[in-house]
């Protein structure tokens, strides 16, 4: 499915119609083109802690005080921060990226995100996003197209 050619997808085109008990044929659909991409994006996730002066305004230009590789399981003390990386060669959408704590779906004012590129082309963002500690266990669940 993948084109031979450079810099070049290849699309595939999809119509539909029904078909009675019958057999006889309906109407044709329109058609409809689709692109199946074969390069899944890439995630690497990281835990960090920021000095107190850190917060979701300035969390993107300072340094991390600590990282830490995510564990299952894990304990954590303080705020810390779930910094995850995404990236594909096609891009990610800013306005497909969606971070669900639990049930519920972050705001974008309630995590940080800088736009970064990686290697091999890829583009996408860093995401930072503050663990909560308002329970003793939390799970999050980040979408990107």
């Amino acid at each position: 499915m993948n084109s031979t050619t450079a810099g070049t997808t290849n699309d595939i085109a999809i119509r539909a119609c029904g078909v009675n008990k019958e057999g006889k044929v309906g109407a044709w659909s329109e058609v409809y083109y689709i692109h199946i991409d074969n390069n899944a994006p890439t995630a690497t996730v990281t835990l960090a802690q920021y000095g107190a002066d850190a917060n979701v305004a300035n969390v993107t230009s300072k340094p991390p005080a600590a990282t830490n590789e995510y564990k299952m399981n894990m304990w954590l003390r303080g705020q810390w921060y779930l910094v995850a990386e995404i990236l594909d060669e096609s891009g990610i959408l800013d306005e497909s990226i969606v971070i669900q704590h639990g049930n519920t779906v972050l705001s974008s004012s309630e995590y940080a995100k800088d736009a970064v590129s990686g290697a091999a082309g890829k583009t996408g963002y860093k995401l930072y996003i503050p663990i909560s500690t308002a329970t003793s266990s939390s799970s999050y669940t980040i979408t990107a197209m």
